[in-house]
């Protein structure tokens, strides 16, 4: 009878060794969980790279088209900076509202 309980003893203390062990794996700092946050991590970082990337090759090809294109440089200055040619003349039409009750808020 002996040799029966040490079994059942044994099967026991192995069932809760196994428990054990599958909850520090699972809840413990370096476990399932912790390697779900992780790659929860992982992906976002690597979505904001790749988005920087696309950026940054965006502004590679602006700064191309700045090296070699003189008029796109005019036009932004024009833009950004006001400037006009000696011969223009600029017109500045005002926007009509786009309804009513906008006419109505623009008057004084």
């Amino acid at each position: 009878m002996s040799l029966l309980s040490s079994k059942k003893a044994f099967v026991v203390f192995l069932c809760a060794l196994i428990l054990a062990l599958s909850l520090i794996l699972v809840y413990s700092n370096q476990g399932l969980r912790y390697l779900q946050q992780l790659q929860v991590e992982k992906e976002e970082l690597e979505r904001a790279n790749r988005e920087l990337a696309e950026e940054n090759r965006r502004l590679l090809l602006k700064i191309d088209r700045i090296k070699k294109d003189p008029r796109l440089i005019e036009d932004e200055a024009r833009k950004k900076l006001g400037l006009v040619k000696p011969d223009e003349t600029i017109y500045r039409l005002r926007e009509e509202p786009e309804s009513p009750a906008d006419a109505q808020e623009s008057k004084p």
